[in-house]
């Protein structure tokens, strides 16, 4: 193992500088991850954090969560608690953590534990100790080394040390981070590496700061280049050859489908001229042939059900759904590609420079076609052929094919693309009660505000809309949906409606609010002296245009003043 060597068990609050309290909510005193690689199939890791929480907003970031399973068993863990005067309070044993399955709401099949602990309950401010052993028995992929993941945490000292033997050399990727000190030791044929960081800011978290991936955090992202996965072994240095690899070992093979199953599915596109034409109905084939689960068993995850298995059992995860629609694609001579991906909603890419195992956390599907790339998300019932979302858009991604992995990008929908543009007529009468009708199209990603509404029930429609239009207290008269299911998708909605004591008379006079039907409840705070980057993943445009007819008789006696506000913020 390596030495490690850490700061005395002083965690007196005092003693922290007072340059790490600013915008801190928590102070990471002490940490170290190690990591000893013994053999392809046998790495330790251990790991010892030290965090005092200032204040109520911190009580999070002393949680731990240390997720295991049979291929990573946890041999051990600990803690300590201790007061602001470093006063031990109490000790914590393995039994005093936590122990759940960490199987998902939507899962069926996984075979992953969570040990946690979450102090909570202490004065403030108080610090939490506690280090864990757990044991790799692959060395298909490392944890990474991110001594700050939170906004608000400051950072006094952080290392990463690792151990390999020197016929496992270790790539690394680091992000806003010195280069390591390295050491060679002939005769034990270890190669060791080590980061530092110390004295590092809390980086306050003003509204629209980007995810802190996104940042000046540093980071390093690690992959052995030789490894031992399951019994299987391999090397990678390169996308191209990663890609090569998974699909060798992971897709190979298990694209065979019954033979009934090509038989209809080949007459089912039957008459269909275009490949387009083809490939979608074999898509909405599948979307509703199937529903999706996870399935975190198999090779670690990462291999998928075969086709035939998915078309008996008519579930799977991503990667079975994106295997199983590849294969129907296959038996209609439509060929596609399985393409592994960072989902969610920050747009994080695969990084072009490195490839390592562990940076996607979802798959797609990439069907080429002569004039342009259509890509699929095979897990949504309902989402249109062609049509991604904000899960996977404009982001590096990985496709594998026979002849290896290639890096490419998503479709990106600018803001102009994205819209939602309502007209809307009112009526109101001399008592303040309101009759009207509101048509909006939502498109591009803001398709994703109805998308959800289309398998839903009549009457859960209007509840929906009932409360997406809170401020009118509509009593619903008549209720519809349209989706235009293409590459940038569309709804239309159009909602006929009553709304009693919409305005408020007083005497001869009628108080009319004027924009019932878009609000904006979540005003940012005010920020005097920014330091963060703006960040806004997906931009959008939203015009209201709202006509308002009056009881006879009645003028306005002051109308909002007209301006634009355009010109206001690119002045700002």
């Amino acid at each position: 193992m390596i030495p490690v060597s850490a700061q005395s068990a002083d965690y007196d609050v005092t003693s922290i500088p007072d340059s790490l309290r600013l915008h801190a909510n928590a102070v990471v005193r002490d940490e170290v991850m190690s990591i000893h690689i013994t053999k392809p199939d046998a790495v330790w890791i251990t790991s010892k954090k030290v965090i005092t929480i200032l204040n109520p907003n911190g009580k999070d970031l002393g949680a731990i969560a240390v997720y295991y399973n049979k291929s990573r068993p946890l041999e051990s863990v600990s803690g300590a608690l201790y007061d602001a005067g470093g006063k031990l309070i109490r000790e914590f044993k393995k039994s005093d953590f936590d122990d759940a399955t960490a199987v998902q709401d939507y899962s069926l099949f996984e075979d992953n534990r969570v040990k946690s602990l979450s102090p909570e309950g202490y004065d403030y401010p108080y610090t939490i100790e506690y280090q864990y052993t757990q044991k790799y028995k692959f060395t298909l992929y490392l944890p990474d080394w991110m001594p700050c993941d939170n906004y608000g945490e400051s950072v006094q000292q952080s290392s990463l040390n690792i151990s390999s033997p020197n016929d496992i050399p270790i790539r690394y990727k680091g992000l806003h981070v010195s280069p390591p000190v390295t050491d060679s030791f002939s005769a034990k044929g270890l190669t060791t590496y080590q980061w530092n960081l110390s004295n590092m800011q809390a980086i306050a978290n003003e509204p629209y700061s980007p995810p802190l991936f996104k940042s000046i955090v540093p980071i390093v992202i690690l992959s052995p280049e030789h490894f031992n996965y399951y019994g299987m072994t391999g090397n990678y240095s390169n996308w191209k050859e990663y890609g090569q690899w998974m699909y060798e070992h992971m897709l190979k093979g298990r694209d065979k489908l019954p033979d009934a199953m090509v038989s209809y599915i080949r007459q089912l596109t039957r008459g269909l001229t275009s490949p387009e034409e083809i490939a979608r109905k074999v898509y909405e084939y599948a979307q509703q042939k199937n529903r999706y689960v996870a399935i975190e068993i198999g090779r670690g995850g990462f291999m998928p059900m075969t086709a035939s298995e998915v078309d008996q059992a008519g579930y799977g995860d991503c990667k079975a759904l994106v295997n199983y629609t590849m294969a129907l694609l296959k038996a209609v001579n439509i060929p596609s590609f399985y393409t592994e991906v960072n989902a969610g909603d920050n747009d994080i890419s695969l990084l072009p420079g490195f490839a390592s195992a562990g940076q996607g956390n979802h798959v797609i599907l990439c069907v080429p076609f002569r004039k342009d790339t259509t890509w699929l998300e095979c897990t949504n019932t309902y989402i249109p052929f062609g049509y991604l979302g904000s899960f996977t858009d404009n982001r590096n991604v990985v496709i594998y094919t026979p002849d290896g992995g290639e890096l490419t990008r998503t479709p990106d929908y600018s803001d102009n693309i994205n819209t939602q543009k309502r007209i809307a007529t009112f009526f109101i009468d001399s008592a303040g009660d309101l009759e009207g009708d509101i048509n909006t199209v939502f498109k591009g990603l803001l398709y994703q505000k109805r998308a959800a509404w289309e398998n839903l029930s009549a009457g859960d429609q209007i509840r929906r809309v009932k409360s997406a239009y809170s401020f009118l207290q509509m009593n619903v008269t008549k209720f519809g949906l349209s989706f235009i299911k293409q590459k940038i998708p569309l709804v239309r909605e159009n909602v006929s409606f009553s709304s009693p004591q919409y305005a408020a008379p007083s005497g001869k006079m009628l108080a009319i609010p004027l924009n019932p039907v878009n609000r904006f409840q979540d005003i940012p705070v005010m920020v005097t002296d920014r330091k963060n980057q703006v960040y806004i993943a997906h931009g959008f445009i939203q015009t209201d245009s709202l006509c308002f007819h009056l009881p006879e008789g009645y003028s306005f006696s002051a109308i909002p003043k007209d301006q634009w506000f355009g010109s206001f913020l690119k002045d700002k």
